[in-house]
């Protein structure tokens, strides 16, 4: 369930489903937004941005999302390919997606 104020805040609960259709719909007009970690701190790891793209438009929640930092918070699991990826992210409300980490 989804409750919202003015859509420039976070609303006061979220779902999990509510948050992967925010999740999905942000990554799917392309406003995600990469930390500085996850571009350059773990080059070994071998996640590329599109790998991380996929995993939010086609992954599932896991975990019930929470509030951190006034953002709401979670983590979004894909398996494909013989691969899994698990890609923390927060939302920046109204505006984008901060993906915070991946690993796999």
């Amino acid at each position: 369930m989804i409750v919202f104020g003015n859509e420039k805040t976070a609303p006061k609960r979220l779902d999990r489903a509510g948050f992967q259709a925010i999740v999905r719909l942000h990554a799917g007009e392309g406003r995600v937004a990469l930390t500085r970690h996850v571009r350059e701190d773990h080059p070994e790891r071998g996640i590329t941005p599109a790998m991380i793209q996929r995993c939010l438009l086609k992954g599932t929640v896991q975990g019930d999302p929470y509030l951190s930092q006034g953002n709401w918070t979670g983590e979004i699991f894909r398996h494909a390919a013989g691969e899994a990826l698990t890609v923390a992210v927060a939302i920046d409300w109204g505006r984008r997606l901060i993906v915070i980490t991946a690993y796999r």
